[in-house]
């Protein structure tokens, strides 16, 4: 629940401080995702919206393509496919980077994990449009939350890419904290 300092107390201490009137004149506030932070939020400032940090939102992303890849790995393995379960298990670091950081080795480990795991690559497409939403700053940020984030929380959904992981879930959640 956080450290000294960093806790429910101190939250709920900061809103009596700021008094019912100023707490009803916020309008957003931008937390990481702690249930504790939300319940918190809702109770003093009824007004506001709450807005979730890049950080955590790109994490709980990354995390799910790594499970994906994990799943993979685990069904290729099981499967007797020792040479294909060591290659996926070699592509982590080329499914995370940044596309444009990749070296020539793992540009090629993506081009083959998109030959052979439509569901493996699929994540990671997912998870490349997320973080390029993330990245864009200002009013087109917004723009681009609200019309493609949904769509990419739907396409996670239907592909059972990353559902199964609970980022559907859980970015839905938070989605509806108002």
């Amino acid at each position: 629940m956080g450290g000294q300092g960093h806790d429910k107390d101190t939250l709920e201490g900061f809103f009596d401080l700021l008094g019912e009137d100023r707490c009803a004149q916020i309008r957003l506030v931008s937390c990481d995702a702690g249930d504790w932070i939300g319940d918190v939020v809702r109770l003093h400032c009824t007004n506001a919206n709450i807005c979730l940090d890049a950080f955590h939102l790109v994490r709980w992303v990354t995390d799910a393509l790594d499970e994906v890849r994990r799943q993979t790995w685990n069904e290729a393995r099981r499967a007797g496919m020792h040479a294909h379960a060591r290659d996926l298990k070699h592509a982590r670091y080329a499914l995370r980077k940044n596309p444009e950081d990749l070296t020539a080795r793992q540009q090629a480990k993506l081009a083959w994990v998109s030959k052979v795991n439509r569901r493996l690559y699929h994540a990671c497409l997912l998870n490349e449009q997320f973080r390029a939403i993330i990245a864009v700053k200002g009013r087109p940020a917004l723009v681009a939350v609200l019309t493609l984030g949904p769509a990419i929380i739907a396409g996670a959904t239907v592909s059972n890419a990353l559902l199964h992981v609970g980022l559907a879930e859980t970015t839905r959640h938070h989605r509806t904290l108002r």
